[in-house]
C-alpha cells in the first residue's frame, strides 16, 4: 500500500507546472502595472509641465 504522504514524480512534475504558469500569470500582470503606472506618470508630468509653461 503506498501512503499517501509520498508524492510522486509525477505529483512532483505536475506542482513545477501549476507554479510556473501562475508565476508567468504573476509577471505578466506585473507588467501590466508597471508600464500602466509608467504612462499614468508620463501624462502627469506633461499637464503639469504645461500648467507651468501658460
Amino acid at each position: 500500500m503506498v501512503k499517501p504522504e509520498v508524492a510522486t514524480k509525477a505529483d512532483i512534475r505536475e506542482l513545477e507546472l501549476k507554479f510556473e504558469a501562475r508565476m508567468s500569470e504573476n509577471k505578466a500582470e506585473l507588467v501590466r502595472w508597471i508600464v500602466g503606472a509608467g504612462f499614468l506618470q508620463t501624462v502627469l508630468i506633461a499637464a503639469l509641465l504645461m500648467k507651468l509653461i501658460k
